[in-house]
């Protein structure tokens, strides 16, 4: 009888694939990154269209401007910010 561990599995399984150090830490922290910004976009989306009644095409496009604006911006605003 096998039982799949589920997503846990994967990203231990992405862990032993790296060799150990600061290359390891960098690419489970990229794996649960993009966990987290596949459900928080999942997530918003369905909030959006659902509770909010927000036509999914206005939605889409929303977020693609966001993410437009963030690439072109370099990326995570917290990482700018230079306490005065």
């Amino acid at each position: 009888m096998s039982i799949d561990a589920g997503a846990g599995s994967r990203i231990s399984g992405l862990a032993r694939s790296v060799p150990q150090g600061p290359a390891r830490q960098l690419a489970v922290a990229s794996a649960l990154d993009a966990l987290g910004s596949g459900a928080f976009l999942t997530a918003s989306v369905s909030i959006y269209v659902e509770r909010l009644a927000v036509p999914a095409g206005q939605v889409g496009i929303g977020l693609s401007l966001a993410g437009t604006a963030a690439l072109f911006s370099g990326g995570s605003g917290a990482s700018s910010w230079r306490s005065a």
